[in-house]
């Protein structure tokens, strides 16, 4: 029996001093950095999923056509963070991701992210495939 594969992905890290502005809070560029990076952990941890590696093989790529940030509460330096992530849509060609970022229980950012799936060599927009749709329509969080 296969187990469903899960929809809400964590991760946690620490904010490093070199990542913060004078305050000691995280830089507001630097939580695309965390979110990412994790999203990318958990992509490879979670679903076998390793973007570079499906780059390479493919010559396909998903990047990011915009982001929306709201910044609840600032982060400190030596925090320890919680980041979760999750599919919020999906289509032929396009992604939707669903991000927050807490300190132990208190909400400091959410994001939502669009990424637009490309064919390297020519920078346009391609169809997921059915392979990738199957994915997402086992991952996609509502």
């Amino acid at each position: 029996m296969n187990t469903p594969l899960p929809k809400l992905l964590q991760s946690e890290a620490t904010v490093r001093f070199q990542h913060c502005d004078p305050l000691g809070h995280l830089n507001n560029s630097m939580y695309i950095d965390y979110l990412l990076n994790a999203r990318e952990d958990q992509l490879s941890h979670h679903y076998g999923l390793d973007i570079y590696n499906h780059a390479r093989e493919t010559g396909k790529a998903w990047v990011v056509a915009s982001h929306q940030l709201n910044y609840k509460r600032p982060v400190s330096a030596m925090q320890r963070v919680t980041i979760s992530s999750s599919l919020k849509g999906y289509n032929d060609k396009s992604l939707q991701v669903y991000f927050e970022m807490k300190v132990a229980d208190q909400l400091c950012c959410t994001m939502e992210t669009s990424f637009v799936y490309i064919d390297v060599k020519s920078g346009r927009p391609v169809d997921h495939g059915e392979k990738l749709i199957a994915l997402f329509e086992q991952i996609w969080l509502p």
